[in-house]
């Protein structure tokens, strides 16, 4: 595993390449499952016990366009 990879690849491999196989699995003729397990470390920004949840972004912006 490789935590220092550039920013771009990170993001290429890591967002763009999950949401390339979810449209696949939409796609698919037959019912099936999806699961993504991430190594990647999220909220950085909080300090203090962080709860297994997805947190709001702050200042409600679209992830999508960050990227």
């Amino acid at each position: 595993m490789n935590f220092d990879d550039p920013l771009l690849d990170a993001i290429n491999i890591n967002f763009f390449g999950c949401m390339r196989i979810l449209d696949i699995a939409k796609a698919a003729k037959k019912e099936c499952t999806f699961t993504h397990v991430s190594t990647a470390y999220v909220n950085s920004n909080r300090s203090g016990r962080l709860e297994e949840k997805v947190y709001d972004l702050e200042g409600n912006k679209d992830p999508e366009e960050l990227l």
